[in-house]
């Protein structure tokens, strides 16, 4: 399942390959990817289809702000990553309830 842009030229054998992480993290990340893949197709039917569709293409500020939410989304997942890679790495012992990023209620975590 290793994509050419996600390999890792650096991997050494003392690199885990399994840990423990919270779901909750998992569906956030899942998210993310559904609303980047979405921006992507908007920006590029935009600008290479816009005969296609017969609307204009998207004004540059509409773009800017479309790309600036793309920048955002991928401050989030390194956030995620981040929480999921302490939360992996813990001894098991030190391992506690993973706290949620977000204000959801617990049944939607």
């Amino acid at each position: 399942m290793l994509h050419p842009l996600t390999q890792n030229p650096w991997k050494i054998d003392t690199d885990r390959e399994s840990g423990r992480v919270s779901l909750s993290h998992l569906h956030q990340l899942d998210r993310t990817r559904y609303a980047i893949q979405t921006i992507a197709r908007m920006v590029g039917n935009s600008a290479s289809e816009p005969d296609a569709t017969g609307s204009p293409p998207l004004d540059p500020w509409a773009i800017t702000a479309l790309m600036g939410g793309v920048e955002s989304l991928c401050e989030h997942l390194g956030s995620l990553t981040e929480a999921m890679l302490d939360q992996a790495l813990q001894a098991e012992d030190e391992r506690a309830a993973p706290t949620p990023t977000h204000n959801a209620p617990p049944s939607l975590q």
